[in-house]
Formats: C-alpha cells, structure tokens, sequence
C-alpha cells in the first residue's frame, strides 16, 4: 500500500480566481478540523477544496469517469461504502466520503497525483499525507484499508433489508405471514445479477416498495439450508423463481427447471419486473402455473432428482447425495464414452 506526499508544484495555479500553492493550500490547523458540517459527496475544480476537506481529519476521495466501466461496476459499492459511514455525527469530524469526476476536474486530479480511473485515495488532512487503495475494489478491502488508517468503523445499523432470508426453519411463517402474495428468489452469490444482493443498492433491495403487495424472500443455493425448499418446490436451476399467490395454494414458477448449463439465463431487474406485471398472463415464457404444491412436485417426477435433473453424460449426473457425489469426474465420464462406442 503506497504512501505518497502531496508533492510541491512548480508552478502556480488558479483556483475560484486566486492563486494559490498545492501544498500550502491545504495546510491544517486543529480548529478546522472541529468543525462538524455534514460530509459533502461530490466535489469539483470550482469547490473550495480547503473548506471541504477541512471538515474532517480523513477524507476517502473516489476518482472516477463517466465513461470508464470499471467505475460503472464499482458503483453500488461506492454506495454502500458511503451509506455505512454516514448519518453519523460521531465520525463527522474524523472521516468522510467525497467523489469526483476526474475527466472534468484536472486540478484535484493532477493535485492528487490521478491518471487512471477508478482510483480511491485517502487524504490525512492534518498531515497532508495521501494513501492510495491498492488492492482489488471490493467492499471489505476498503473497510480494511480506512480502519487501518482511520480508526474508523462502518456502521451495520444503517439499512435493514425488507428481503428474508429463508431457511427451513422460518420458511412457513413467511408463508403464511399477514395474507400476502410471495416472491421467492433462487439464486446463488456468484452469479453475475446476484453477487452483491445484500447491498442496499441492489435492485431487489427496491422491490418491496414498489410492491407492497407481495412479501419478497431469497433463497442462496450455496447455503446448506437450501436443500430442503429446492426439494420442496422442485427447483434444478438458478437464478429462478417461485411465486405463491396470497391463498397459498396456486404457484407460479420461472426457471426453476434445469437447463443446458451453456444457455442458463440470467435474472435481472427487467426479467423481474417483467414477471410481476405479468403474473396473471398465461403465456409460458412468463412462467408456469400450478394449481397447488402438489400438482407441482407430482408435474416434476422423472425429470427432478433430489435437487438435479438427470443426463446421461456430463454435468449432474445422478441422484442427489452432494455437491461433489453428483459431478463425474473427466475421467470417468471419458472411460463412459469409450464403453459406449466399444473401444
């Protein structure tokens, strides 16, 4: 991790219509570091700079450009990282968030040393010294990286998620909670829609409010817990849901049965959205109705095996007993093909 000093610069500069000297400008004195005005997100070339990071002793300042990707990708953790360390009066004053767009503000850039977006760097106002984040951009590297030089933690009370979690032992009471309508997600956390669902960003996270009307649950296939409801609605893929009308009798699924592991498809924001305004159209490629539980696991039978479909040759083969019992290995399945053709 470098450390790197705000360098001098030969040269003057304006700024707001005055000159002024990097270094100098942003020399500190204890009293501007009491103050307790709130962090201020965004900042730019036309900002006063020393005010700004005057406020607090720490200022983590995220680079970033509108048409860089990388900065697109690392978006709903920039949200995340900053609702974690706002709405608390107790840090104001030893640590806040800012951002800028480095395309369109060549000062701070140039004073920060930015030539490369995404790039994260962590000013001590007091000191003048600069940290620069080195490591890969993800939410827990960079609470690392500002409690290692803050001493400032990130505060979990912040959101409360109107998703639930569901596991075998809560998933009757969510079903029969207060008389609404269901919506179960499957999903794993490595797929590409789904890894960062427990953000507050993420677009499930929205869903609630926008529907009242429905209860919204997620099930993570990789938790152990999960055999059970897969079992129970018979789902062999992923991402995929199940939806439970308010009577709790008829069911609606989509992509719950397993496909070719080439085409599996993926479930975003407008496949969901999609689904829900949809959920009285009988078309199929909007899902499968069920009049019951019942008609669903018995529709299923010679196509689901424990939580796995069956095929010949390849991937899933087998009855369920675990993860690794139902992969044949390379070798196996050449030794299978080599039988078959009788060479």
């Amino acid at each position: 991790m470098g450390l790197i000093l705000i360098p001098f610069f030969s040269a003057l500069a304006v700024v707001n219509g005055s000159w002024w000297q990097p270094f100098s400008f942003l020399a500190a004195t204890d009293n501007q570091l009491e103050t307790t005005a709130p962090p201020r997100k965004e900042i730019s070339d036309s900002d006063d700079f020393k005010e700004i990071l005057s406020k607090s002793k720490f200022s983590l300042i995220y680079f970033y450009s509108e048409s860089c990707k990388y900065c697109t990708e690392f978006e709903i953790d920039f949200q995340y990282l900053n609702q974690l360390y706002s709405n608390n009066d107790e840090i104001t004053n030893q640590f806040q968030i800012l951002r800028t767009n480095a395309n369109k503000n060549k000062v701070l850039s140039e004073l920060f040393g930015v030539n490369s977006y995404p790039s994260i760097k962590l000013l001590n106002f007091k000191t003048l010294e600069i940290f620069n984040f080195d490591k890969q951009r993800s939410l827990e590297n960079l609470i690392e990286f500002i409690g290692s030089h803050t001493q400032v933690e990130p505060n979990y009370n912040t959101f409360k998620s109107s998703i639930i979690t569901l596991t075998q032992s809560n998933f009757q009471e969510f079903l029969s909670f207060n008389g609404k309508d269901k919506l179960i997600v499957f999903i794993a956390s490595y797929m590409y829609d789904w890894k960062k669902y427990t953000y507050p960003q993420h677009f499930y996270q929205y869903f609630p409010a926008k529907y009242n009307n429905i209860d919204f649950g997620i099930i993570d296939i990789e938790d152990e817990d999960s055999s059970y409801l897969r079992e129970y609605y018979k789902v062999s893929n992923s991402p995929s849901l199940v939806y439970v009308d308010k009577e709790l009798e008829k069911i609606k699924t989509f992509q719950t049965i397993a496909q070719n592991h080439l085409t599996n498809k993926r479930l975003t924001d407008e496949n969901l959205q999609e689904f829900i305004l949809n959920i009285n159209n009988e078309d199929d490629s909007y899902g499968t109705w069920y009049k019951d539980i019942s008609s669903l696991q018995e529709s299923v039978v010679g196509e689901f095996d424990g939580y796995k479909n069956m095929k010949s040759h390849g991937f899933n083969v087998g009855s369920y007993k675990s993860h690794q019992d139902t992969i044949q290995s390379l070798e196996d399945e050449f030794n299978e093909i080599l039988l078959s053709n009788e060479l």
